[in-house]
């Protein structure tokens, strides 16, 4: 959500940064004008996602690049919320629109567990003092977790909080 010099913020509601408010599915911008564009943790949140990456597809210009970033193992977190994939989805998801340049795990297996324990601490403990103890301590422990490296193969990334993949318009 931060705005960088030649890039256009495109958001379904009104924030700080956003430059152009707009549906994800009927883009304001003409065919074959862009040379990148980045989702970020947007695509779960749309429930008819595949007309987004047509937008997508039509706007970017031919050898234009595509990152887009989405959960994998990861908490419902927003209302709006209905989507979770894995890197083999994501590869056909944009197959025949993209040639795949690169995928990968963003935030990693550390961090989907922190994540879960975290929400099982929340959920399940009633007591408040406790449920600050135990969580603090969690936090504490779990750490090191966040140093895992990641691994390219498509086990690890089906474990990671959140994947990612870059293609190229064919």
């Amino acid at each position: 959500q931060d705005n960088y010099p030649d890039f256009l913020n495109i958001d379904l509601g009104s924030y700080g940064p956003v430059d152009i408010v707009a549906d994800l599915q009927d883009v304001p911008i003409i065919n074959n004008s862009v040379d990148l564009v980045a989702s970020n943790s947007v695509l779960e949140h749309i429930y008819n996602f595949q007309k987004v990456i047509e937008e997508v597809y039509r706007i970017l210009s031919p050898g234009g690049y595509f990152y887009l970033c989405v959960p994998s193992a990861c908490l419902r977190h927003h209302e709006f919320d209905f989507h979770r994939w894995t890197t083999p989805g994501l590869h056909k998801l944009l197959e025949n629109k993209f040639e795949i340049i690169d995928s990968g795990s963003v935030r990693g297996v550390g961090y989907a567990l922190i994540t879960f324990v975290d929400a099982l601490i929340s959920y399940k403990i009633k007591t408040v003092t406790v449920k600050k103890i135990i969580s603090s301590l969690w936090r504490f422990i779990s750490k090191p977790l966040l140093w895992i490296k990641s691994e390219s193969t498509e086990e690890y990334q089906a474990m990671s909080q959140t994947i990612y993949v870059i293609g190229r318009k064919i």
